[in-house]
């Protein structure tokens, strides 16, 4: 595999690895897109947040609640998550440094901050499916 990256490196230069970079976030995105349209299909939406509900109670869906993981875990959560994004993902540091302008470093940030919160929002519905079919397998 490593031969052929080089490979295709080599000859295309760093655009066919952007052009690939992207064809492959396309595949993917569709492809996290039609497994979580199918999964609320496939179970439905009410039958998730009801396990949901049975499971967790309000926890489930209030994370300040006193029986979930409460207002400290979610600060840090938040701190952590923009410490990760800000400072170590390599992508954002790259980009950041090479701009030509503060404006344009807010600009990527803003941009980032929605695709991350995007891709958070899918993977919480695809655990809440899980559970959803767990529940349905165990009764």
């Amino acid at each position: 595999m490593l031969l052929l990256v080089l490979f295709y490196t080599t000859l295309g230069g760093m655009i066919s690895v952007v052009i690939t970079d992207y064809i492959q976030f396309i595949v993917l995105s569709v492809g996290m897109l039609v497994a979580c349209v199918s999964a609320v299909n496939h179970l439905g939406w009410t039958h998730i947040l009801a396990t949901v509900r049975d499971t967790y109670g309000e926890a489930g869906f209030n994370p300040f609640h006193g029986d979930g993981f409460g207002p400290s875990y979610v600060m840090w959560q938040i701190f952590v998550a923009g410490l990760v994004f800000c400072a170590i993902r390599q992508t954002a540091v790259i980009q950041a440094c090479s701009a030509e302008s503060t404006a344009t470093v807010k600009r990527l940030y803003i941009r980032y901050a929605v695709l991350e919160w995007e891709m958070a929002t899918l993977a919480r519905i695809f655990r809440v499916a899980r559970l959803a079919q767990s529940a349905c397998k165990s009764s």
